[in-house]
């Protein structure tokens, strides 16, 4: 159905482009203002304007027509992925620290990742829903949550986010098409108030094929299915009360090799097979004033059937869980926020043959309180805060005694403000519970070849600690208008350092048959590890003109073993640069990705991990949207990736990525009343 967009996407998107030039012509400025102090007392606030919390728009990812994690977060200076060029396959990463260290929230809603293989930490999220993407770069705001270093959080889209002033319903229909794996994509929301109360009803549904890389080959086992169907209601109760209720189901069919960032050869077909992924989210949250909470149930179900020896594995999880938070206004100067959350997850597995020997049946239970301080004197701020953390592991296997541990966090934010700049120094403490899988994993591994590797089993480790970390930032952010009201300057610098102790890794030692005993596989403590970086970003407006630059760098080393931590990501620099014509509701954009050759590898010892070759990837991309006449509602957004078809591949994964790929979205917005 799509091929006939092929051969034909370059007249669609030049022709966008020339008529945006020509229109370019007889512009005249729009009326800008910008708010030069936004340093709030608000963490929140705080954190975003030093650069300590980024975060990723709507409109960004429209821009990028995103369909993938990857997607979501390829222009962060913060954040990344590992893995790929399958969706499935990406890992997303803060500072280098993979999700099961980082804390991880869709809509308030912990999201787990225990399941193993490539579906370790899959986002069951769908990018078109996103309202916005805040990445905390570390433990800042441990009303979202801790971890060893950071996370995420992913605002979804409420019924009022699609509505304009004056706008009382309506449905969007949209397409999407991506090049490089024939994937078409279509969705198609109803959304509108109900007196002082808001609904959206949301569906789509996406159909890959398999990818084209760089090297021209197909990547055979990378198609895939996907459906996302949710539904929010929104009620005002008065008297700054506010009732949320949400549901969503997910659902994700592909046939990728249970490591997908593996392309193995034909001899270990035993590494291919049949995925599907479902979860369904109830919730419920409720607004008083300044007060806010939730509670939510999760249920997420992993079936994997293996094409070698037809064996069915379902691995799913259960999730319980509540937040509170309230803010404290103790006068203009001085806020508190406090409050608690907890989850409840329950993991159990089965297979056709017998048990799942890495995914042992239990149930991990989290608590936590904390509280936060704003203070906010002259130029001068201070922002401290706590957090207490309990968690206990219980296995259904009575061989196995429970484990259990708590831990008190601290941080503190000092920032002062003199002559347009800001001066800050953060220090915060992480804290990282190990998980069911991690502690009481059992049971064979990997069977040998029969012939020389001797077989590998898990092996339990009941004294495994939780990991912890201490963190110390500083940086510099300078903000000012130079020559007008419709131009700003925003300059960040900042570089870390965090001491993790008893660092959570896999360790694995195989044998030779003929040496007489079977390989183990089992997670350890690492007892020192160093995480340290720097980054810079530089942004410039000049009314319709938007520049922006960014570097990040992140480094790990195991002081233990004298070792480099592998899997960080390379050295990168970004560039992008935007050209808003607002009256004509153009908008074009060119965006640039320069990683650097990653070469803090070990290949003296037996891990898989190689280095990575730099490589640049030049994007551009135009939008339109029609804003009146005939056409009124509709908007199409075209891009090209990886321009120049560069072939490459990313850090962590053993597979090129695609090359020169075309997408393109087209939706149309309809007003019932």
């Amino acid at each position: 159905m799509i091929k006939k967009f092929d051969g034909q996407y370059n007249l669609v998107f030049l022709g966008l482009l020339t008529n945006s030039i020509v229109l370019a012509q007889d512009v005249n400025r729009l009326e800008s203002i910008y708010i030069t102090d936004e340093v709030e007392v608000f963490e929140n606030t705080q954190n975003s304007a030093l650069g300590l919390q980024e975060e990723i728009n709507s409109d960004q990812l429209e821009d990028e027509v995103a369909q993938s994690i990857d997607d979501v977060l390829k222009n962060t200076s913060g954040a990344t992925t590992k893995g790929g060029p399958r969706a499935i396959g990406e890992t997303p990463q803060v500072r280098g620290l993979e999700a099961n260290k980082l804390f991880v929230n869709i809509d308030g809603v912990k999201q787990t990742f225990y399941f193993s293989n490539h579906n370790y930490s899959h986002l069951a999220v769908d990018p078109d829903s996103i309202k916005k993407v805040d990445i905390f770069k570390s433990n800042t705001d441990y009303s979202q949550g801790i971890s060893l270093g950071g996370g995420m959080s992913f605002t979804t889209k409420d019924g009022r986010d699609y509505l304009k002033a004056g706008e009382n319903s309506g449905s969007i229909i949209k397409y999407s098409f991506e090049e490089a794996s024939n994937m078409n994509a279509q969705s198609l929301k109803t959304f509108g108030l109900m007196e002082k109360s808001d609904y959206l009803l949301s569906a789509s549904y996406k159909d890959s094929k398999d990818l084209k890389l760089s090297d021209k080959t197909t990547l055979k086992n990378s198609a895939f299915e996907n459906y996302n169907i949710s539904s929010k209601f929104t009620f005002d109760l008065g008297k700054g009360q506010k009732l949320k209720l949400s549901g969503e189901l997910y659902s994700l069919e592909d046939e990728s090799p249970l490591n997908a960032t593996l392309d193995p050869p034909s001899d270990l077909t035993t590494l291919h097979g049949k995925t599907i992924i479902k979860r369904e989210t109830i919730g419920l949250d409720y607004q008083r004033k300044s007060s806010v909470g939730n509670i939510y149930y999760s249920e997420q179900f992993n079936t994997q059937e293996r094409d070698s020896d037809g064996r069915k594995e379902e691995r799913n999880i259960e999730t319980l869980g509540a937040r509170l938070k309230d803010h404290i206004e103790f006068r203009d100067n001085l806020k508190l926020v406090i409050g608690a959350d907890a989850t409840i997850d329950k993991v159990t597995g089965k297979s056709s043959k017998g048990s799942v020997s890495d995914y042992p049946d239990g149930q991990i239970t989290e608590a936590a309180t904390f509280a936060q301080l704003n203070y906010k004197a002259s130029g001068l701020t201070v922002a401290p805060g706590i957090r207490f953390s309990d968690y206990k592991l219980e296995s259904k296997d009575s061989n196995f005694k429970d484990v259990k541990d708590n831990n008190l966090s601290s941080k503190i934010l000092v920032n002062y403000e003199y002559n347009g700049f800001n001066f800050f120094s953060n220090f915060s403490q992480g804290f990282n519970s190990p998980d069911v899988q991690e502690v009481y994993a059992t049971g064979l591994h990997r069977p040998g070849d029969g012939f020389f590797i001797a077989d590998n089993y898990f092996v339990t480790n009941l004294d495994l600690k939780p990991e912890t970390s201490n963190t110390v930032e500083f940086g510099t952010e300078f903000k000012k208008q130079l020559f007008s009201d419709l131009d700003l300057l925003t300059f960040r610098a900042s570089g870390y350092v965090s001491k993790a102790r008893n660092y959570i890794d896999q360790e694995i030692i195989d044998y030779a048959i003929f040496d007489g005993k079977n390989g183990t596989t089992q997670f350890v403590n690492r007892d020192k590890v160093t995480l340290y970086g720097q980054e810079f970003d530089l942004r410039y407006l000049y009314d319709q003109i938007e520049f922006a630059a960014s570097y990040s760098r992140s480094v790990g080393w195991d002081n233990s073993r004298n070792m480099w931590l592998s899997n960080m990501p390379a050295n990168t620099y970004t560039f992008g640069f935007n050209y808003h014509l607002d009256q004509y509701g153009i908008k074009l954009g060119y965006d640039a990705l320069m990683a650097m050759r990653q070469d803090r590898v070990n290949p003296a010892s037996l891990e898989r991990t190689t280095a990575t070759s730099g490589y640049t990837l030049h994007n551009i991309f135009a939008s339109k949207e029609f804003v009146s006449g005939a056409l009124e509602g509709l908007k199409l957004t075209t891009r090209l990736d990886n321009l120049t078809d560069k072939s490459y591949r990313r850090h962590g994964s053993y597979i090129n990525e695609v090359g020169r790929n075309f997408k393109m979205s087209i939706q149309y917005k309809i007003k019932h009343f």
